[in-house]
């Protein structure tokens, strides 16, 4: 019973997971400005990866990960695969982290994350640099970057909020000190 109910969890999550990149995308090559052209507003795929991983770690599915960016990257005329690859070096790279993460303060999550996120948008801009020839400029792509870093605060209470409570790791290690 314990196992239909794992297995139906991470297919509902990866369903809502998958319907919300959706529509991520769709808002995102709809013909309308929410930014101003001079500032790069938040790439809330991105942001809303970090947080789900950092959050649910063994709800998102690495294969999923990658189908979502892959075909942003197709809609969104980026390199393609690029930006997939990178995403799943670096959600692969928080997984491994997120159980020593989740013991510290949100400051620790946010700085680490902010950092593999800064680090993906530098190797991302010099891949294209060096591939071909034409990059977003570097400073653009750092405040691009840390307009998405600006938005994972928001993002993380906006999940506490509507899935309740703290992470489901502080609530797991709460339930199990009440409990002995």
């Amino acid at each position: 019973m314990a196992e239909h109910a794992t297995f139906r969890n991470r297919l509902l999550s990866g369903l809502a997971y998958a319907g919300l990149m959706l529509l991520l995308l769709v808002i995102g090559i709809m013909p309308y400005e929410i930014w101003p052209r001079r500032f790069p507003g938040p790439d809330l795929m991105v942001t809303i990866t970090f947080v789900w991983l950092m959050r649910r770690p063994e709800l998102l599915a690495t294969p999923l990960v990658a189908a979502a960016f892959f075909i942003a990257d197709i809609l969104l005329m980026r390199p393609i695969g690029l930006w997939a690859v990178l995403m799943v070096l670096a959600t692969e790279f928080l997984r491994n982290r997120q159980k020593s993460v989740r013991e510290r303060a949100f400051f620790a999550e946010w700085a680490l994350v902010s950092g593999v996120l800064f680090a993906a948008a530098l190797l991302n801009t010099t891949i294209i640099w060096v591939v071909f020839f034409e990059a977003v400029p570097l400073d653009r792509a750092m405040i691009h970057a840390a307009s998405t870093m600006l938005a994972y605060p928001l993002v993380a209470a906006t999940a506490r909020l509507a899935l309740g409570g703290a992470p489901v790791a502080t609530r797991d290690e709460n339930a199990k000190g009440e409990a002995g």
